[in-house]
């Protein structure tokens, strides 16, 4: 009895790499979700007064770089805070803010303050 598949070496080749464009997907898929998992952090802002705040952030990184901008955009704070460390943000004016937490130019969060 014949083989009825006739199989040629183009085939064989076509086979091959859908396997590696699949594998490639499947490896690139497991480094995104590992990236996403360790971007993850915790960004805590406690009022203390009319113009103080305490900061605290937990990222499981070692330093993290915190900015916080005034609605109108302009940088009123650079603070590096290291892992769990409670830092105090003083003489701020009432109004909104917005925050970005950066790890080596990589931004890990952003957010809005608000201070009453």
């Amino acid at each position: 009895m014949r083989n009825s598949f006739n199989i040629t070496s183009a085939t064989y080749k076509a086979i091959a790499l859908i396997i590696c464009f699949l594998l490639v997907l499947i490896y690139n898929k497991s480094k995104a979700n590992n990236n996403a998992e360790s971007k993850k952090i915790h960004v805590k802002f406690i009022q203390l007064t009319n113009n103080a705040v305490s900061v605290e952030i937990r990222s499981g990184k070692n330093t993290v770089d915190l900015y916080l901008f005034s609605s109108e955009g302009r940088l009123e704070k650079n603070i590096k805070i290291i892992n769990t460390e409670k830092k105090i943000i003083s003489n701020l004016e009432k109004g909104t803010y917005l925050y970005q937490c950066f790890e080596n130019d990589l931004q890990l969060q952003s957010g809005k303050l608000i201070l009453k």
